[in-house]
């Protein structure tokens, strides 16, 4: 794999990460209202899923797909049905005390990994991504081992930089927000994001 493939992906990924989609609004909804924690979880979760892209896609993601047939379906309707329910456990969640705003809040580190793999393993945009766009980069059929375990580090890399930026920035936008009142409205409008993003997974 040359330097041209190698900086090309890495580019392309970087824009993957950065582009608002599914994945970006469930990431910073759990950050805001839940904290570091429950952000990283969420961010694993969408990095994993991408890996798993990767894989597939260096595995013939076309055939695998085939291969699956009704249980990709099957998949993204638990998806969708799963992200809906912990849209409406958001909306639903009582508001802590002020001092305790950005800190754990109740969500856990692995509950927010399976929300976060759940988002992204529906996510078209990564599916298109990595089906359509890697060959453009590599050549799928001669790939090496050591060419899977560079792109496997570029994936990795380009989330833990890109969207932990915005566990940050979700981290800064939390502090303003200590009041109870303002607590109930984040906690609702990113429990309805969430239930939005699985209708929308449910229903695609």
């Amino acid at each position: 794999m040359s330097l041209a493939s190698i900086l090309g992906f890495t580019l392309a990924m970087a824009i993957l990460a950065a582009t608002p989609g599914p994945a970006f609004f469930v990431l910073m909804s759990r950050a805001m209202a839940n904290g570091v924690k429950a952000g990283a979880g969420v961010l694993t979760g969408v990095i994993i899923a991408d890996v798993i892209f990767l894989i597939l896609a260096l595995l013939g993601m076309s055939a695998v797909s085939q291969a699956m047939g009704e249980m990709f379906v099957l998949v993204k309707l638990v998806g969708g049905a799963y992200i809906v329910f912990l849209g409406y456990k958001m909306w639903t969640q009582k508001p802590v005390d002020p001092d305790e705003v950005g800190q754990s809040n109740g969500r856990g580190y692995f509950s927010s990994l399976l929300e976060g793999l759940a988002v992204n393993l529906t996510n078209p945009k990564a599916i298109i991504f990595f089906a359509a766009l890697l060959p453009t980069f590599v050549d799928v059929a001669r790939v090496t081992l050591m060419d899977g375990l560079i792109l496997a580090g570029i994936v990795i890399m380009a989330g833990v930089l890109v969207d932990g930026s915005y566990i940050l920035l979700a981290q800064k936008v939390s502090r303003w927000l200590r009041s109870k009142k303002a607590q109930r409205r984040l906690n609702r409008t990113g429990g309805a994001t969430l239930m939005a993003v699985g209708v929308a997974v449910v229903t695609r």
